[in-house]
């Protein structure tokens, strides 16, 4: 039986990435945290409120606010350094010390 209900709810969750480090709350309305994972981190969101999800990633669980997922895959890192070559030529910053 235990097995059914846990091929059931995973056929309904549905795959989800996070847009910031976050701590995964063990329960939705402590603060006790159960997990920390990576900005870019795949995660299985399991369910939903208005304001948070139950999420699973491997063996963690916890609750995340909504906001910070992402139904597009999100780079784990951001790609530094940022390359300047592509902006237009004669590009000035005004305000910036040392800019023209």
């Amino acid at each position: 039986m235990l097995l059914l209900l846990s091929v059931l709810s995973s056929a309904h969750a549905e795959d989800a990435w996070l847009l910031a480090d976050v701590e995964l709350l063990r329960w939705s309305d402590a603060t006790h945290v159960s997990a920390k994972l990576d900005r870019g981190a795949q995660v299985e969101v399991l369910v939903r409120d208005a304001k948070l999800a139950r999420v699973r990633q491997g063996g963690d669980f916890g609750w995340v606010q909504l906001a910070l997922l992402s139904a597009t895959e999100v780079a784990s890192v951001p790609e530094f350094p940022l390359s300047l070559d592509a902006l237009p030529p004669g590009l000035t910053f005004p305000g910036l010390p040392g800019a023209q």
